[in-house]
């Protein structure tokens, strides 16, 4: 049986740890548009069919999500930043989803050069999951 004394200190802290890891992993995007912009205009040429994007926009939406990233981890705005994060989290899934899920024959296309790393992990699941 487990005490419920401290359940709302450990909820804050595990909010607090989840908005660190949005953190880190959207850092990761904004670092993407800063250091190398001409990756993210190929990212948004291939994922999202924007073709013909140039840096100044790359920069310019990194800035934007620096911001919002900062919004989140330190938890101001809550209902603006949260949403912008799962719209922009949203897309990104949607967009990438047939490159990164498996294939009817079963391949596997990630963004690792090959498949083969996953066949044991799919031999193991139950089928239908």
């Amino acid at each position: 049986m487990t005490s419920l004394g401290n359940v709302g200190g450990r909820v804050s802290l595990v909010r607090f740890l989840l908005r660190i890891s949005v953190f880190l992993v959207l850092l990761m995007w904004v670092l993407d548009k800063a250091v190398n912009p001409a990756h993210a205009i190929k990212v948004f040429g291939s994922f999202y069919g924007l073709s013909g994007v140039g840096t100044a926009l790359v920069y310019g939406l990194g800035v934007i999500q620096f911001v919002i990233v900062l919004g989140v981890v330190m938890g101001v705005l809550k209902p603006w930043t949260y949403g912008a994060v799962l719209v922009m989290h949203g897309v990104s899934t949607l967009a990438s989803f047939g490159n990164t899920w498996i294939r009817l024959r079963g391949r596997i296309c990630c963004f690792l050069p090959h498949g083969r790393c996953w066949r044991p992990v799919l031999r193991v699941l139950p089928a239908g999951s």
